[in-house]
């Protein structure tokens, strides 16, 4: 299993399962309102989580929601980008661009997660 397939278009979400890639792991809950769920963490710091809902005939709706920039580090960067953006998404097919970018230039500022608009979320 390579980073890019823990997104939940590659690995089917299944309550429960818990799977490791190197040092990015994900778990896969149901959250108290009825939401699944897919922890994404890179060694001991949550960065963000899947968050599903039921879209009907099977269907589920994915959002990302970024909640760290761990250690600001190249790894931090490539794999929240392969998880939230459609950066590395060679060979994959059509995913969900979800959004965000990771970027630590420091011209722009060091590490950081922006929206496509280029509106800074952490």
């Amino acid at each position: 299993m390579k980073i890019i397939e823990m997104r939940p278009e590659l690995t089917e979400w299944r309550d429960g399962q818990s799977r490791k890639v190197s040092s990015w792991s994900f778990h896969d809950k149901y959250q108290s309102i009825g939401a699944r769920i897919r922890e994404i963490w890179h060694y001991t710091t949550k960065m963000g989580e899947f968050v599903g809902f039921d879209g009907g005939e099977d269907a589920v709706a994915w959002a990302f929601m970024p909640e760290s920039l761990g250690s600001g580090s190249a790894t931090d960067q490539q794999g929240m980008n392969q998880l939230m953006s459609t950066t590395y998404l060679h060979g994959h097919g059509t995913l969900t661009d979800y959004g965000y970018r990771y970027s630590r230039d420091r011209k722009g500022g060091g590490p950081r997660i922006e929206t496509l608009e280029g509106q800074e979320v952490l």
